[in-house]
């Protein structure tokens, strides 16, 4: 599918064409009260076509700005797609955001509606309970394996197919922090995502049916383009991670058997913290990773139930070398990226099989960076171009232009790359 994402005219499309070429597959899962349920491409085709109708009877102008708000889930997934596939905007809210953050996003984005995954848990004041809409409970349920095949294709049949070409308009508005004062809306176009898709393609060319287990929220880039949009468009399946604690993570990897796993640095770190603690308490531990690391790995994954895994991603943070070696060491190589929200997020990520330790990879191929001010080290400030570069920040002219010159991104990082092409 590679080289037909640059044809695509909006993310929807990617659902559209998955869902033909794998209606059968599971596309996404979860844990609801101790069970797995899920939904296949045409299912999820189908409930996201119903979602959006809905949508569309609300009657809101097109490119309206509407808010969403709760943890991963089959619902939030929905809920995204079919805002964009009425010609909307979505903005995703952390759901654990307070109450002033959320308020402020609301207000300054003018939001006409508000969807959340609970509507008796959020806080939110007077002035916005009448935009406040439930995320839908799933209804579409094929039930049993001989009418699975003619209700599926009952199912397509009924779906509208979407041709228009929104690839230059935004597709959401995401915010940061805040940390420096107000959150900053980061403004997203259809292409900067489907930029990123592509080179993703060309850069992890897997073929195989793979797992992908979801922890990361996806009001962050990283896990919405690297996790949800780029397994969507392979067919591959998404599970959502009902809780986010080792001892909920180790018992749904062992029922889903991941094949791919996208996290942060602080996950490896924490992994990597209690293997040393166990292993300061152990001198036969000690002398079996030293004697066998790679035994010590095969063990290890199957204790946390990644013993199918092919694909360790870190991204989101630098990631500490100490970990990134030991991991290595014992069999887990990690693929290393960077980005930015700006940037859709990749910028760049370690060619598989070619992993260096301390360098986040390679530049993407649709994207150029150049190293300005350079020490004497070669050492400089981190530059970016290209057709995943955001628009600039919603209604913040000032920064944007401060951050963003001639289509060039100032990502406040300083870095180096190395004569094979290696940015560190």
């Amino acid at each position: 599918m590679t080289s037909e994402i640059m044809n695509l005219k909006n993310l929807y499309e990617l659902i559209e064409i998955s869902s033909s070429k794998f209606p059968e597959r599971i596309a996404l899962s979860e844990n609801k009260n101790g069970s797995i349920i899920s939904l296949t491409y045409s299912e999820l085709l189908y409930s996201i076509e119903k979602k959006s109708n809905e949508i569309n009877n609300l009657g809101l102008i097109k490119g309206s700005n509407i808010a969403l708000s709760g943890p991963n889930s089959i619902n939030w997934v929905i809920t995204f797609f079919s805002i964009l596939k009425v010609g909307h905007t979505a903005v995703p809210i952390d759901s654990k955001m307070n109450q002033q953050g959320m308020e402020f996003i609301l207000s300054f984005t003018n939001a006409q509606l508000f969807i959340v995954d609970n509507t008796s848990k959020i806080k939110i004041s007077d002035n916005f309970k009448s935009i406040i809409q439930q995320m839908d409970h799933i209804s579409i349920k094929l039930e049993t394996e001989k009418n699975k095949n003619l209700q599926s294709s009952v199912l397509l049949k009924n779906v509208t197919s979407v041709t228009t070409d929104k690839k230059n308009e935004v597709a959401q508005i995401l915010f940061t922090s805040g940390t420096t004062g107000e959150p900053k809306g980061v403004v997203l176009t259809h292409k900067n995502l489907l930029s990123n898709i592509h080179d993703i393609h060309k850069i992890l060319p897997t073929k195989n049916y793979e797992k992908s287990f979801s922890i990361l929220p996806l009001h962050h880039v990283y896990e919405l383009t690297c996790s949800l949009l780029h397994n969507l468009s392979k067919g591959n399946s998404i599970h959502f991670c009902s809780k986010i604690d080792l001892t909920t993570m180790v018992r749904e990897m062992k029922l889903i058997e991941p094949t791919i796993w996208p996290v942060v640095p602080l996950i490896l770190e924490k992994i990597y913290k209690n293997i040393s603690k166990n292993l300061s308490k152990s001198l036969i531990q000690r002398i079996f990773i030293k004697i066998t690391p790679r035994i010590f790995g095969y063990v290890l994954k199957r204790k946390l139930g990644l013993n199918k895994l092919r694909l360790l991603l870190s991204g989101g943070a630098a990631l500490n070398t100490t970990v990134e070696e030991f991991f290595k060491n014992i069999g887990m190589t990690i693929t290393q990226g960077y980005g930015l929200s700006e940037a859709s997020p990749l910028i760049s990520v370690n060619p598989l099989g070619n992993e260096r330790i301390g360098s986040v990879g390679k530049i993407i191929e649709s994207c150029e960076v150049i190293i300005k001010n350079k020490n004497s080290l070669n050492h400089g400030l981190i530059t970016v171009k290209g057709p995943n570069i955001f628009l600039g920040y919603y209604k913040n002219k000032e920064y944007s232009d401060e951050i963003l010159k001639n289509g060039w991104l100032n990502t406040g990082d300083i870095g180096y790359i190395d004569s094979d092409g290696y940015l560190y």
